[in-house]
């Protein structure tokens, strides 16, 4: 989790997986971390009873609609009710996402995203894409470079699907974040030159 007014790296989402929302961490839990993991200072106990990281996504249909696929069908009512999708929800995949088990929502439609971040802080982790000043996607983040104090000072990216290359980028270079990716002021080919530790 990163606050997004001091681009400080604060927190991270442990145990997160398909069918689980994940624990938040602060960062003065973290007592070494390395290639094989983390180490915290709580015992397992303790790690439980930390906070969930919960994110939902909730639709607004514009008309009633019936959707069919996967193991069945979902009626939604009208623009007057907020349908809750995908993990929990109600039948739906989340937007964006295919499931062979869900109904995919299609058509006129609002979304709206419940988070127990606040709102200035946001969430991206392994796999949010990396966009140059021209728009291109040059990769996706593969770990978050940071110093002793949590200040972001890069990120790795990998690129390609068979044959995968990772760089290093600097923080010096990005002149954004989100959410869903991280946009660089620079070229994909100063970027690949931008970070400290080179390509492989």
């Amino acid at each position: 989790m990163i606050d997004g007014e001091t681009n400080r790296l604060i927190a991270l989402v442990i145990d997160k997986g398909i069918f689980t929302d994940g624990r938040l961490v602060d960062l003065a839990l973290v007592t070494q971390s390395d290639a094989k993991g983390l180490t915290l200072s709580v015992t397992v106990a303790d790690a439980k009873s930390l906070p969930n990281y919960v994110e939902r996504e909730f639709i607004q249909l514009r008309d009633a609609q019936v959707f069919t696929g996967g193991f069945g069908s979902f009626q939604a009512s009208g623009a007057d009710q907020w349908t809750l999708v995908g993990q929990g929800g109600g039948g739906i995949s989340q937007t964006g996402s295919g499931s062979l088990f869900m109904s995919s929502a299609v058509g006129d439609m609002a979304t709206q995203t419940m988070s127990n971040l606040t709102e200035s802080d946001f969430m991206i982790g392994e796999g949010t894409k990396v966009i140059d000043v021209n728009g291109k996607t040059i990769g996706h983040i593969s770990d978050i470079l940071t110093n002793e104090k949590g200040d972001i000072t890069g990120y790795a990216v990998k690129t390609g699907h068979l044959l995968h290359h990772s760089f290093n980028i600097s923080a010096n270079v990005v002149a954004g974040v989100s959410h869903d990716h991280v946009r660089l002021s620079v070229s994909e080919e100063t970027a690949k030159t931008s970070g400290d530790g080179g390509s492989n």
